[in-house]
């Protein structure tokens, strides 16, 4: 039987306010390219926030890694905990081009490294 996962609008991190929360009293972890800032929260379930700087590569570079984050999020939720407002950034250009599978062991590597 095949399971669906979804990313619905509610497991996004979206509010400003709830976002600079995360980032002035979260705690911050890299992994290779990616910065992320957590922070527990109230909810029955994690929340994300995707971003990538300007300073990364153009328009489409930078919706292509953004799309591949998300992607890797929605199949691997499943293995966050249930309580984390997550703000995965890039602030860097990789130096070599990101494909899903580096994406993805890294979402991997975050998921487990974040306490339960």
């Amino acid at each position: 039987m095949l399971v669906k996962k979804s990313f619905p609008k509610s497991f996004r991190l979206s509010k400003p306010h709830e976002i600079s929360i995360v980032f002035t009293e979260g705690t911050y972890l890299r992994l290779g390219i990616l910065g992320v800032k957590y922070r527990p929260n109230a909810l029955a379930y994690s929340r994300f926030l995707v971003s990538v700087q300007k300073k990364v590569g153009n328009a489409p570079y930078r919706n292509r890694l953004k799309r591949l984050l998300r992607e890797a999020i929605r199949l691997h939720q499943d293995q966050f905990p249930r309580t984390l407002d997550i703000c995965i950034f890039i602030s860097k250009t990789p130096q070599y081009p990101a494909n899903f599978s580096y994406i993805e062991h890294k979402i991997i590597q975050l998921s487990q490294r974040l306490p339960q």
